[in-house]
């Protein structure tokens, strides 16, 4: 009987120790740390953002898979804001490494890394962020769908104002022109518009169409677009084309 009881105490005194070890790892011992390539970055929708995560090579196989998130952008491997990925060693470390594409909104950009134990993974993760800055045009380029219209609002022309920054790249979403049109003279063509995508998209793209009133055939309409900035005041920034009249 005394064997018996002495047998339990043993046994309980293992479990418990098994248990205290499991709650002794910290995630100092799962991580070394987590680097980014940059702290800020411009929302155009192509920069990238490196990621070099080093993980203790000590750490048991159970955990030697991890999970990567983004609360802004995507992993280009995937196209989400999620993947699962294995570390490997590299110059003698052993390391996680990946990028996040940015996107064209500003924020604030948390990566995280976290391994994937569903039961555990919120115990032991390791996080740092990016400061996702506008995407600011520089330039603004008017097209539009054809050089000739019909009078009368008989036909009408989707005019596009695409817009880059001064790397040439895209500009962050919401950005609006105006369009102006004016007969020879800077006399006001009195046209109408009618919006389409008012606000740039992403593809840095402003559409609307554009429609005349009644103007003899022959008759040269110049259109001008010009950005306009947070508050809805004209910038210097615009462009301008000239159409015909032909129907």
């Amino acid at each position: 009987m005394r064997s018996a009881k002495n047998t339990i105490f043993f046994l309980c005194i293992i479990f418990f120790w098994v248990s205290c070890k499991k709650d002794d790892v910290t995630t100092a011992d799962i991580f070394i740390g987590l680097q980014l390539s940059t702290a800020t970055a411009v929302g155009d929708g192509n920069q990238l953002v490196k990621i070099i995560c080093e993980v203790n090579p000590n750490i048991s196989k159970s955990k030697q898979e991890f999970v990567l998130k983004t609360s802004l952008g995507t992993f280009p491997e995937n196209g989400k804001a999620e993947i699962i990925k294995k570390p490997e060693f590299k110059n003698g470390k052993f390391v996680i490494e990946s990028s996040v594409q940015v996107t064209l909104s500003p924020g604030t950009m948390v990566i995280s890394v976290e391994p994937n134990l569903p039961e555990e993974k919120t115990d032991y993760i390791i996080k740092d962020s990016v400061a996702i800055t506008k995407s600011v045009p520089s330039l603004l380029k008017l097209q539009s769908s054809a050089l000739g219209i019909g009078s009368n609002f008989q036909t009408e022309l989707l005019l596009t104002g695409i817009l880059s920054n001064a790397n040439g790249g895209k500009v962050s979403t919401g950005y609006t022109m105006k369009v102006e049109d004016f007969l020879t003279g800077y006399v006001p063509a009195n046209g109408r518009l009618r919006e389409m995508n008012y606000r740039s998209n992403a593809e840095s793209k402003i559409n609307i169409y554009y429609g005349i009133g009644n103007l003899p055939i022959g008759t040269t309409v110049m259109l001008r677009a010009i950005l306009l900035d947070e508050n809805g005041n004209e910038t210097t920034i615009k462009d301008s084309l000239l159409i015909g009249i032909n129907l």
